[in-house]
């Protein structure tokens, strides 16, 4: 349809950032039904708290939020902040990646990744859970895209799950080992594969590297106010999960930056 050229680029962008949001919203569901088991296709949008049905009026993404002041009609129970945010972030980065790829693989598979990376950071964070139903056919995922040659090749790709899987597998059985219980879940062994799958191994160990910072950072920080003492659990695939957000999309300049500092330090 030749009319489409004709369209302005701010335009598709926006309708990016409109199907972004709605996704968001589906989003939200996945976080709120895959740890408790629940149906996520046919099951009608309802209230977390009392039950009642919500209204397709009172469920537009990102605005019914902003309108409702963060309350249910139906109850008046606070209704968390993180749905506004996870649509808010789905739709934000989707107009992004749309700016940056166009309609593309590229694009495809980079969103498909964020959008798994965003439920798992917020079901990570409230759960301590990170579902296989969403990391393992996410690994899977990676391989395909790597097998098609789209942002990485498969030797890449089979050598980011062993840089990140292998990794962090390595570190739970030395741990369960040395200590006799378990220090790290399986959940972010499964995490780190799909994210070596989507990104290879150079991108994934700089997500080891800055995740294992931020979570050391926030587990100082847990600790101190918790007052839980060493074994204070932390959701450290929260943690990954940003870190591989971050790498995802700004992993060139920050390995430029990287580079920078040790050029400057070996100068002086």
């Amino acid at each position: 349809m030749p009319w489409l050229a004709s369209v302005p680029g701010w335009i598709w962008i926006g309708l990016a950032f409109i199907y972004g949001a709605i996704i968001g919203s589906f989003l939200n569901v996945l976080i709120y039904r895959l740890p408790r088991g629940e149906e996520v296709v046919k099951t009608p949008s309802h209230c977390p708290s009392c039950g009642a049905p919500i209204p397709f009026y009172l469920n537009i993404p990102i605005i019914s939020w902003l309108i409702l002041r963060g309350k249910a009609v139906c109850c008046g129970a606070r209704i968390k902040i993180h749905y506004f945010l996870i649509e808010l972030a789905c739709a934000s980065l989707t107009a992004y990646l749309f700016a940056q790829f166009g309609l593309s693989f590229e694009f495809l598979s980079t969103w498909i990744l964020s959008c798994l990376l965003l439920v798992l950071l917020v079901t990570d964070w409230q759960t301590m859970r990170l579902p296989d139903v969403l990391t393992l056919p996410g690994a899977l995922l990676g391989l395909i895209f790597a097998a098609a040659g789209v942002r990485t090749d498969l030797i890449d790709a089979l050598l980011g799950i062993g840089v990140g899987a292998g990794g962090f597998l390595g570190i739970a059985l030395l741990y369960r080992a040395t200590r006799g219980q378990e220090g790290m879940g399986m959940g972010d062994v499964k995490l780190m594969a799909m994210v070596g799958a989507f990104l290879g191994w150079h991108a994934t160990l700089l997500v080891v590297v800055l995740g294992s910072i931020l979570g050391l950072v926030a587990g100082i920080v847990f600790i101190v106010f918790s007052g839980g003492g060493a074994k204070t659990k932390i959701p450290f695939g929260s943690f990954l999960c940003v870190a591989a957000l971050l790498v995802m999309l700004w992993g060139g300049p920050i390995l430029g930056w990287y580079a920078g500092l040790l050029s400057a330090g070996n100068t002086s």
